[in-house]
């Protein structure tokens, strides 16, 4: 913070900057929910929040298919997950036994380091289901849904003269602004990686259920006659000795 920069200029300057990476880094991979919320926040971090209705403030799970085994699979996602800790932003990592949850936890200041958002992990068969919780706005210092009325409240002050009580509040709500900035981008962050591994996955086991479906299709080809089902006698017979038709390649 330069010396000149007060301390409603510093917050506004820090949601402003929150919305922006936002909507960057949901237009490069988050869901078309996470866009719209972008876009909210592109227009103004108090009021765009308070209007935003968006995926990444809500929880929201997600089925994919694997063909890794659980191990494997869930250790993909952990490592993925972790990798967007940084200095201020902890992943911690709990679970066995085709599970796992990571917590992630964040330094507030005076608080300490809190809960802000967990993301639980279940693998079954071949299916992965992440389930990925809302971020804990309530622990960063207020709820997102209030910004909007209270920012308002603030502007009414400063509008009937109260000038300083005005601007002290309105500095407080551009405060709340850019932390729940801050949540809903890691939040969607956070999506946009589950979304790019879990896409990965599905297309490996795609591309393995259709090698495994040419195999059985030249299995049957090879056992049966496909005019009328006769099983061949051996490897070398090339017309069915039950309705004739040639042996198919």
């Amino acid at each position: 913070m330069t010396d000149d920069e007060s301390l409603f200029d510093r917050a506004r300057r820090r949601a402003q900057e929150a919305g922006e990476k936002y909507e960057a880094e949901a237009g490069q991979g988050a869901s078309g929910g996470d866009v719209g919320a972008a876009a909210l926040l592109a227009g103004g971090a108090a009021g765009g929040l308070a209007q935003t209705v968006a995926d990444a403030r809500h929880p929201a799970q997600y089925l994919f298919h694997t063909q890794r085994p659980a191990d494997a699979a869930l250790s993909a996602f952990v490592d993925a997950l972790s990798a967007l800790s940084d200095s201020d932003t902890q992943a911690q990592v709990t679970g066995g036994r085709g599970q796992a949850t990571v917590m992630f936890r964040q330094q507030v200041a005076v608080v300490g380091w809190v809960d802000l958002l967990s993301v639980s992990l279940l693998h079954r068969g071949e299916e992965v289901t992440v389930a990925a919780g809302a971020p804990n706005f309530a622990a960063l210092g207020g709820a997102a849904a209030d910004l909007g009325g209270a920012a308002a409240q603030a502007a009414g002050r400063v509008l009937r003269g109260d000038l300083i009580g005005g601007a002290m509040a309105a500095a407080g709500n551009i405060g709340r602004a850019s932390a729940a900035a801050d949540a809903l981008t890691f939040s969607s962050k956070v999506r946009a990686a589950i979304q790019r591994l879990g896409t990965a996955l599905e297309a490996e086991w795609r591309e393995r259920e259709k090698e495994r479906d040419a195999a059985q299709t030249a299995e049957q080809r090879r056992m049966f006659c496909q005019r009328c089902g006769a099983r061949w006698p051996d490897d070398v017979v090339t017309l069915c000795p039950h309705c004739g038709a040639p042996r198919e390649a």
